[in-house]
């Protein structure tokens, strides 16, 4: 996405956007480690099929959580398929420019190019238990005595990566609509650098470097998963590490598309 194209659009302009997405039907040259290195050697022929990937986490994580993905596709279509991480300010360049019609990325990116490009749906990533749809969450230490988004004027905040649907978007969107301007209200809020932003965001918060930040459902569904957090239904509401302030309403997950110009009966066999 160019950073002209994103300039275009205000803070509170993206988040209402993103808050209405409910209505609708979620680089450079592939780096060691792409899915060449993951999938198993199958019998494969013709030009090798680029599939850009919006990254999430970190270059590797995508490339690892998709590798699955890309050999069975080359199974299933007879092709190679190259995995091609690409960052947000990337994507039209990479569609544009670089000759990649298929990609995957979050719903806000994919809303941006289907303004811009007349771009095509393909398929909604399923992930979690709203399946195609989640949501984001404002949270709070438990111990910190904040139990309301009003209380969290003049504290300082900590949000996930800008233009995450779920980490950034949301939590703003929820933090207008609630009266409090972050721009105004709050003391200091920040992003983290580097890779893992929305992990480390949660974290940020449970040993109390802010007093309330982000929290994607799905990440903190995650992370409790796996122990670093206590935050599920299986642990009682007191033992939780966070409360929660407020929780955006369901929107599309991540997203599967082609570039108008893609071969229509190859996008059909991605789909199927």
């Amino acid at each position: 996405m160019s950073r002209k194209g994103f300039g275009r659009w205000s803070l509170i302009g993206w988040a209402i956007i993103i808050s209405t997405a409910v209505t609708m039907v979620s680089c450079q040259q592939p780096p060691t480690g792409s899915s060449e290195s993951h999938a198993p050697k199958i019998s494969v022929s013709g030009e090798p099929l680029k599939i850009g990937y919006l990254i999430c986490n970190s270059k590797e994580e995508t490339v690892q959580r998709f590798a699955a993905v890309a050999a069975y596709l080359a199974e299933k279509i007879g092709r190679k398929v190259i995995m091609i991480p690409m960052n947000t300010y990337e994507v039209e360049e990479n569609l544009k420019e670089k000759g990649i019609k298929f990609f995957k990325v979050n719903s806000i990116v994919y809303m941006q190019l289907k303004a811009e490009m007349d771009i095509n749906l393909i398929a909604g990533e399923k992930r979690g238990p709203l399946g195609r749809f989640t949501t984001g969450k404002i949270i709070a230490k438990r111990e910190s005595g904040i139990k309301s988004l009003q209380d969290l004027k003049g504290k300082k905040f900590v949000f996930g990566p800008m233009f995450a649907p779920f980490g950034y978007l949301v939590q703003y969107d929820l933090l207008l609509k609630n009266g409090i301007n972050p721009e105004e209200d709050i003391a200091y809020y920040a992003i983290p650098w580097g890779a893992y932003k929305h992990e480390k965001a949660i974290y940020k918060v449970k040993f109390g470097e802010f007093d309330a930040g982000s929290g994607p459902d799905l990440d903190i569904i995650e992370m409790n998963k796996n122990g670093r957090i206590r935050m599920g239904p299986e642990f009682p509401e007191e033992e939780h590490d966070f409360v929660v302030l407020a929780e955006s309403e369901p929107a599309p997950y991540c997203t599967f598309g082609s570039t108008k110009d893609a071969d229509p009966e190859l996008a059909k066999k991605i789909k199927s």
